[in-house]
């Protein structure tokens, strides 16, 4: 009887023992999905500058109050495709090349269409490029773009330009932004 007993002591203690090691990793497992989801929504604070989201709605609301439905309108259509292209990649380390250059495009229109005198803007890639599956951190080039808006073109007399190109240099990607 006393080795009976002995041995459903040692099934308790192992169930027990069992049990407090599964709990023990479905906490760590909880904690790892917080975790990794307050990195996702750090990387989309991160990549969408609220000063910028902001300003995108004041102008729209700028554009109806001065009864101009037709360029609210389309600022309006331009914000949400940037938003859907930033909001569709949150999730990924990397985006094709193609993808950030057309975010760009959105971006460097909306900003252009903020200013009293609107800049011009070109985004060149280098065709060769096109042809590899080249792939970029998202968002890595807009806050140079975004610099060069805000530190070089807002404070220019007259009309600006801005000029981002992707080119090979060798191997190496080289992309530079010219106000």
């Amino acid at each position: 009887g006393l080795f009976a007993l002995a041995i459903a002591g040692l099934i308790v203690v192992s169930f027990r023992l069992r049990l407090n090691w599964i709990r023990r990793r479905e906490r760590k497992e909880e904690a790892m999905a917080r975790s990794m989801n307050e990195l996702r929504l750090q990387a989309l604070s991160a990549q969408m500058d609220p000063h910028f989201v902001f300003n995108s709605l004041n102008s729209i609301d700028r554009f109806i109050l001065m009864q101009r439905s037709e360029e609210a309108s389309r600022y309006l259509n331009r914000f949400a495709k940037l938003i859907r292209l930033i909001l569709h990649r949150t999730d990924q380390l990397t985006v094709p090349l193609k993808k950030e250059v057309e975010m760009l495009g959105y971006y460097m229109e909306l900003e252009s269409l903020r200013f009293e005198t609107p800049f011009s803007f070109e985004l060149k890639t280098d065709p060769r490029l096109l042809d590899r599956d080249v792939r970029l951190p998202p968002m890595l080039v807009q806050p140079f773009v975004e610099n060069a808006i805000w530190h070089g073109l807002q404070h220019k007399q007259g009309p600006g330009r801005l000029q981002v190109d992707f080119r090979l240099h060798g191997e190496d990607l080289l992309i530079t932004v010219e106000d």
